[in-house]
């Protein structure tokens, strides 16, 4: 699979005011048009060589005899003409249906946008999965790191979405990549931009108990403080971190005056998330400690999945692609079963943002 983006960087977008369209072109399959295996199949007749072949050795045959093989070799002719034309037209199906494999399949996906309640534009893609594949119609909602957007995390929503069959939804911060702000990101805003995308997707008609909520660094403080507002499906967590000051000030404790100004309070939300919840987390992480994921995890109040991988920060899923994949579908597998038998609860809303 080739994942290709239709000059991207050299598109002429509209003022802020009202931001143009942006998309991607997926293409999947074989580059080459011609499938392998296969061979031009062309079938002729030259009814002379046809009557030589009939007349061969036999030259010197009376009229009669040649009037006899004529109306022989016609009625031959027919026949074979008929099983060459169903034989050519049978080939025909067959070289279309793989010709028609060995296409590119390219699917436009188009960038969207929607407004925030603090005043911004944020842009979201939405990747949908075949209906007959996303066979519990789930959704995922995935939040990036710190030091990315939408442009740079795409080619792994296109990754989850074929791999795990299912839709998958991403979006960018305000202050981040192509969202239209007049103001610095902030905690309240990126809570406000997920709350956004949550809302767009209810008016798409996806239920909440169908939404998973996933969430990669910083992304993990949005997507818990999404799962504490909204009775979703389930929780995904990589790379997650107890705060901003528990990064900043690894084996220390907090002090009273730094902790009123502490920002993305995992440690405060996490207990309160209702749903099942899959933390990931790299055992070598450079960036967060694994003892973040350990404490997350014990501060759990429901059923808690875990994969501690032996990778870094941002290398998780390429340590070892299959096993990532595989929990990954067990954990939305375990989601489906359990949002089937009860529908999922949410806690008592609160208001996890501590600077304003």
């Amino acid at each position: 699979m080739e994942i290709s983006k239709e000059n991207v960087e050299k598109m002429v977008f509209r003022p802020p005011s009202n931001p143009g369209p942006c998309r991607w072109i997926i293409e999947t399959g074989r580059q080459d048009t011609q499938p392998r295996n296969t061979r031009q199949v062309t079938q002729s007749w030259n009814p002379q060589a046809g009557v030589y072949r009939q007349y061969e050795g036999d030259d010197s045959g009376t009229s009669e005899s040649k009037e006899k093989e004529k109306v022989k070799w016609k009625e031959n002719r027919t026949s074979d003409t008929r099983s060459n034309e169903k034989r050519a037209e049978n080939t025909k199906d067959s070289k279309d249906l793989k010709e028609e494999k060995g296409k590119q399949r390219k699917e436009t996906i188009a960038l969207e946008w929607v407004k925030t309640k603090v005043g911004s534009l944020i842009p979201y893609v939405f990747l949908s999965a075949p209906a007959r594949k996303n066979v519990h119609n789930q959704t995922i909602i995935f939040s990036h790191g710190n030091a990315s957007n939408l442009g740079t995390i795409f080619s792994f929503l296109v990754y989850l979405r074929e791999r795990l069959n299912v839709n998958v939804v991403g979006y960018d911060y305000s202050g981040y990549g192509k969202s239209v702000c007049t103001f610095p990101p902030s905690e309240r805003s990126v809570y406000a931009d997920i709350e956004a995308i949550m809302k767009e997707m209810r008016a798409r008609n996806i239920r909440y108990q169908d939404m998973i909520l996933f969430g990669f660094s910083l992304g993990s403080a949005p997507t818990l403080h999404a799962a504490t507002q909204y009775p979703v499906a389930g929780v995904v967590l990589e790379g997650a971190f107890l705060s901003c000051l528990d990064v900043a000030l690894p084996q220390c404790s907090i002090p009273p005056h730094l902790a009123r100004v502490n920002v993305f309070v995992n440690k405060e939300m996490i207990p309160h998330v209702a749903c099942p919840i899959f933390i990931m987390h790299g055992v070598e992480d450079e960036v967060v400690d694994v003892v973040h994921g350990y404490v997350l995890e014990s501060l759990t109040q429901t059923v808690t999945w875990t994969y501690y991988a032996s990778a870094t920060h941002n290398d998780v899923l390429l340590s070892d692609p299959s096993t990532y994949v595989s929990k990954l579908l067990s954990f939305l597998a375990h989601v489906a079963l359990a949002s089937c038998i009860a529908v999922p609860a949410v806690s008592a809303q609160k208001n996890w943002c501590h600077s304003y």
